[in-house]
C-alpha cells in the first residue's frame, strides 16, 4: 500500500491481473481521487520489485499468486491525481488467474474493484495517471510488435516473391532451352540423311562440293547451339552417350566400338540423340 510521503520520487509497482476471459483487473483508488487504478503500491527498502508486486496483491485483493512477469515501466514527473505532489517512476507486471476468484478489498485505499478488458478501461473517463501512462506503453509495444509481425512477413513475402522470380527465371530458361532442343532435334534427321547422301561419294563434281559446303554451314550452326555429335569409333562404349546395336568379334578390345550405324549427339553435355554403333565382343 502507498506510504504517505511528500516532496519524494516514489517506486511503485502494479499488476495486470488477467483471468480467463482476457480481463483484468481494475481498483478505484482513494488516494488517486477515486480514479482507476491496478492493484499496487510502494516498493519497500530492499525488497525485490517482483516479491513487492505480489505481496501488494494479496495486502489490497487476497489475491495469492506465486508469479508475475515484467511488462514495462513508465514514469509520472507530475501526478496531479494523487492526494499530494509525487514523482512516480512505476514498473508493472502481468500475473494471471482462472477460476472462481474471491476479491477482499483493502477498504483504507481501495473503494470498487472491477473486472474489465483493454477496451472497456480506455472507454473509462475517471483513469488514474499512473494507469493512463500504463494503458498508452502497452498499446505502443502492441504497436511495435504489430510493426515487427508486419516486417517479418513483409521480408518473408519479399522472399518467397525473390525464389519465385528466380524459379520462373529458371523455367523460362528451361522452356528455351526445351524449344531450342525440339527445333534442333527435328533438324538433326535431315542433316543425317544429308551426310549419308554423300557417304561414299567421291566423285560427284561441283554439286558435291557445293553439298559439303551446306554440312559444313550445318555443322557449324549446331555447334553455335551448343551441339555437338558424339564420338564413336575407338571410343569405349557409353550406354549413356551410344547405343549398341551390334557387336562383332575382332582383335581389338572388347567393348570398344569398331563401327558408327548413325550418328549421335549432345545438346550442353546432355546426350539428345544417341549414337547407334556395333562395338568389339
Amino acid at each position: 500500500m502507498f506510504e504517505e510521503k511528500t516532496n519524494a520520487i516514489s517506486v511503485v509497482v502494479g499488476i495486470m491481473l488477467r483471468n480467463e476471459k482476457d480481463e483484468y483487473l481494475f481498483v478505484k483508488s482513494n488516494n488517486f481521487g477515486g480514479r482507476w487504478w491496478l492493484p499496487g503500491g510502494h516498493v519497500e527498502f530492499r525488497e525485490p520489485l517482483k516479491e513487492a508486486v505480489i505481496r501488494e496483491l494479496e495486502e489490497e485483493t487476497g489475491i495469492k499468486i506465486s508469479e508475475a512477469n515484467y511488462l514495462g515501466i513508465v514514469e509520472v514527473e507530475k501526478a496531479e491525481d494523487y492526494f499530494e505532489p509525487r514523482h512516480f517512476v512505476c514498473v508493472y507486471y502481468e500475473g494471471k488467474v482462472s477460476g472462481q476468484v474471491d476479491i477482499v478489498i483493502e477498504k483504507k485505499e481501495l473503494s470498487k474493484f472491477k473486472w474489465m478488458t483493454l477496451e472497456q478501461i480506455k472507454k473509462e473517463g475517471n483513469v488514474s495517471s499512473l494507469l493512463k501512462n500504463i494503458l498508452i506503453d502497452m498499446e505502443n509495444k502492441e504497436m511495435c510488435q504489430k510493426c515487427e509481425e508486419y516486417k517479418t512477413g513483409w521480408q518473408r513475402a519479399l522472399a518467397d516473391y525473390k525464389n519465385l522470380q528466380k524459379e520462373i527465371s529458371e523455367r523460362r530458361t528451361e522452356w528455351v532451352q526445351m524449344s531450342e532442343q525440339q527445333i534442333l532435334e527435328e533438324f538433326i534427321p535431315v542433316y543425317d540423311h544429308l551426310k549419308m547422301s554423300v557417304t561414299g561419294v567421291n566423285d560427284g563434281g561441283p554439286w558435291l562440293e557445293g553439298v559439303r559446303h551446306v554440312l559444313r554451314q550445318f555443322a557449324e550452326i549446331l555447334k553455335g547451339h551448343g551441339v555437338e555429335e558424339i564420338k564413336t569409333v575407338g571410343e569405349k562404349f557409353d550406354p549413356i552417350r551410344h547405343e549398341a546395336v551390334g557387336e562383332e568379334s575382332g582383335e581389338n578390345e572388347s567393348g570398344v566400338i569398331i563401327k558408327e550405324v548413325s550418328s549421335g549427339y549432345t545438346m550442353g553435355g546432355r546426350t539428345i540423340k544417341a549414337a547407334k554403333v556395333i562395338v568389339r565382343k
